[in-house]
């Protein structure tokens, strides 16, 4: 499930629709499931805004909230959906890697930077104007503020370069995002690298920005090349 939080003047966005709506949705896939769920933010806000977010998530969603490595064990593979039972994930930017999390190495500071083109580099590409869009995002840095980083345990969010590069650089926590039409793309031209990619981590596909009467793409497609994550409009 996608949620995308901006500043606004009543805080976060996600503080604001979570205060006004009768029942937390994250909450109620698990009365339908025990199986994780998986909360995409795509964040937009203020470091200051970014503290009042995870105050609420840990608020709101309670133990439910994966907040740590399960059984402190050190990170060497995803837990299974059986270990994972009755957690809420959270997918976003994080400052550093689990390996730092688990020694101890992160800096104990309140902040740290991260680059925009995890995920704003992909969620343009259809844009006419794309390449000086992503000349400009790639310059750019986001300021995360460690307490929203620390919610962020096995789904990190980066930016996908290629298959070579995964294979070499990526870890297993990291998850790169497609849109469908670049999924595709990757499936007709590359279609066994990307099979191979998706058993070793997570991906995730969403629609298309063309998209505009709010229409989905058939994850079917997407599921048979190994896509774990499908996000719908």
């Amino acid at each position: 499930m996608a949620t995308g939080v901006l500043d606004s003047i009543y805080g976060s966005v996600l503080q604001y629709y979570i205060s006004l709506t009768p029942y937390c949705p994250y909450l109620s896939l698990l009365q339908v499931s025990e199986y994780p769920v998986i909360l995409s933010i795509e964040n937009h806000c203020s470091v200051d805004q970014q503290r009042v977010m995870a105050q609420h998530l840990k608020h709101i969603l309670g133990d439910k909230l994966l907040k740590g490595m399960l059984d402190g064990r050190a990170p060497v593979g995803l837990p299974t959906p059986e270990e994972l039972k009755g957690k809420i994930l959270l997918k976003a930017k994080k400052i550093g890697g689990l390996e730092e999390s688990f020694n101890g190495t992160v800096e104990d500071s309140l902040t740290g930077e991260v680059s925009e083109e995890d995920e704003v580099a992909e969620i343009d590409e259809d844009n006419l104007y794309r390449e000086s869009i992503r000349r400009r995002v790639k310059r750019s840095k986001q300021r995360l503020s460690k307490e929203l980083s620390d919610c962020v345990v096995y789904c990190k969010s980066v930016h996908f370069r290629s298959f070579k590069h995964a294979r070499i650089h990526s870890k297993f926590y990291e998850v790169a995002s497609f849109t469908e039409s670049k999924a595709r793309k990757h499936l007709r031209e590359a279609g066994a690298e990307f099979v191979h990619h998706n058993s070793r981590q997570l991906t995730r596909v969403y629609p298309t920005g063309f998209r505009t009467d709010s229409s989905n793409f058939n994850p079917q497609e997407m599921w048979n090349a190994g896509c774990q994550i499908g996000d719908y409009n």
